[in-house]
């Protein structure tokens, strides 16, 4: 149920991001760091909103990566989890259509983070160093 939130908040901060940030292109750099230093508050308040926009859309992508081994199996799957999880890439798709480059930010920073913090519950083992 929360899952639906993460995907609709998760929008909304990359929506915000990107009407946050100076509307001149990274490559012209001279007009956008003059952007940033002459508005601090909107350069806080766009990284507020990627900070906010990557951790919901990383939970929505780990929720679609963690119901894909379970379609090639056969086993009972959660549809909806897995139509919510694929709803990340319409966000994205709809985010990228407002601002390339800020939803290029958007996307990186969600997927390393979702790489970071996947659950597929690999049982492993660790060697504590103990005696033998």
């Amino acid at each position: 149920m929360f899952h639906i939130f993460y995907l609709f908040f998760g929008f909304i901060a990359g929506y915000l991001m990107i009407s946050f940030f100076p509307e001149a292109s990274p490559l012209e750099i001279d007009y956008f760091l003059y952007d940033l230093i002459s508005q601090p508050l909107n350069f806080v308040l766009a990284m507020v909103c990627l900070f906010f926009g990557f951790v919901f859309n990383s939970k929505i992508l780990n929720l679609f990566v963690e119901q894909l081994p379970f379609l090639r199996k056969n086993n009972r799957i959660n549809w909806l989890d897995l139509i919510i999880g694929s709803m990340v890439f319409v966000s994205f798709y709809l985010l990228f259509s407002l601002g390339a480059w800020q939803t290029i930010l958007l996307i990186v920073f969600s997927v390393l983070y979702s790489g970071m913090t996947i659950n597929m519950q690999r049982e492993t083992t660790y060697d504590t160093g103990g005696s033998e």
